[in-house]
């Protein structure tokens, strides 16, 4: 509990605007991209630190956190297979451009 907020209630209010920037972005491509990408970061980097006290400090093992940290990390390691995979399709435009034209 932080300032009399039990946290799973921040884990939704994250989820939940995760959930917002995929959308707005299928809707309108590329419109929270950077955003939605700052957001896995720091999600990331929470869930480490997170994981580092149930471990370290606590010396427990909690299933539903474990699960939250697991999903964060799937989500960054697509977050990186996507922008790789949209990165190497515009570099393969352009060089097919240059073929085409020179």
């Amino acid at each position: 509990i932080v300032f009399s907020i039990p946290v799973a209630v921040f884990g939704l209010i994250y989820f939940t605007i995760l959930l917002f920037f995929r959308i707005q972005n299928q809707l309108n491509k590329d419109s929270f991209d950077t955003v939605e990408n700052i957001a896995i970061g720091l999600g990331a980097f929470v869930s480490t630190i997170l994981m580092s006290i149930q471990f370290i400090i606590l010396r427990s093992f909690c299933i539903y956190c474990t699960f939250s940290a697991s999903i964060i990390y799937a989500l960054v390691i697509i977050t990186i297979y996507q922008r790789r995979k949209s990165r190497w399709k515009k570099e393969n435009k352009l060089s097919l451009v240059y073929l085409y034209f020179c």
